[in-house]
């Protein structure tokens, strides 16, 4: 790249980005609860795509003049692109769909709870979900909002009007935190249960809860997690004098 940087000055400007482009997340980690994502690295993918049509346009040219040799390079750089092609679906279909892992992280066990409740969801006048954490269980619990507007679905029209309890869960964070919207709630505490039954203790509810949290009511299906184990319990309760309890456990 340098080498050319008079005929083509973009040469030396991609590899100043190369050098540059880690800097966009490296301060982004400002205290325990944040950390850096390879996402914030997106603003380098360009970098290398150009570096790679750089390189390859710089064989072709080499051996221009020498048509075996030119017919070689191009046949060892479609194979070369193949190769890569052929790891990238393998990773994104094969490896990745089927690790028990990566289902947790990208909370599985939730998308099928929501596609249980699908024919029910409108019977009830308030569902809660559970955001009980436990990697030892691969449990998880991020950005949970997102899983009913996707999954039931929701209509975005909806979710702008209906009324959102919204806050950031740590100071430093740049992520805000929906608690509740509409007729979700999106937590079991004992506290905001006892409160919402306190508020309306005739309304119907259903939880999204895991195995054996919340005691009382009527149990609908459970769900398989991606480890085989019970990741969710889906239970109805229908009005009555005391509020169902969740288990005390730790969160995190």
């Amino acid at each position: 790249a340098f080498r050319d940087r008079r005929k083509n000055p973009v040469g030396p400007l991609l590899l100043v980005w190369l050098a540059l482009y880690p800097i966009a997340s490296a301060p982004t980690y400002i205290a325990e609860h944040t950390a850096t994502h390879a996402l914030r690295a997106a603003c380098g993918l360009p970098v290398f795509q150009w570096l790679a049509a750089i390189g390859l346009h710089a064989v072709l040219a080499r051996f221009a003049t020498q048509p075996r040799r030119r017919t070689a390079a191009i046949i060892a750089s479609t194979f070369t692109i193949a190769a890569n092609g052929i790891f990238v679906v393998h990773d994104y279909f094969a490896r990745w769909a089927r690790d028990p892992w990566i289902a947790a992280l990208y909370q599985r066990d939730l998308r099928d709870a929501l596609r249980a409740i699908r024919p029910i969801h409108r019977d009830y006048d308030r569902i809660y979900v559970s955001d009980q954490v436990n990697g030892r269980n691969q449990w998880f619990a991020g950005e949970t909002y997102v899983y009913p507007l996707l999954v039931l679905p929701i209509d975005p029209a909806l979710f702008h009007e209906w009324p959102k309890d919204v806050r950031y869960e740590h100071p430093t964070d740049a992520f805000h935190r929906v608690d509740s919207f509409g007729p979700f709630t999106l937590t079991t505490r004992t506290d905001v249960l006892e409160r919402s039954f306190q508020d309306d203790p005739d309304h119907r509810a259903l939880f999204i809860a895991r195995p054996r949290e919340i005691r009382g009511g009527r149990l609908i299906q459970t769900i398989t997690g991606a480890n085989g184990e019970i990741a969710f319990e889906i239970v109805a309760v229908t009005p009555s004098p005391r509020p169902p309890r969740a288990r005390s456990s730790p969160r995190r």
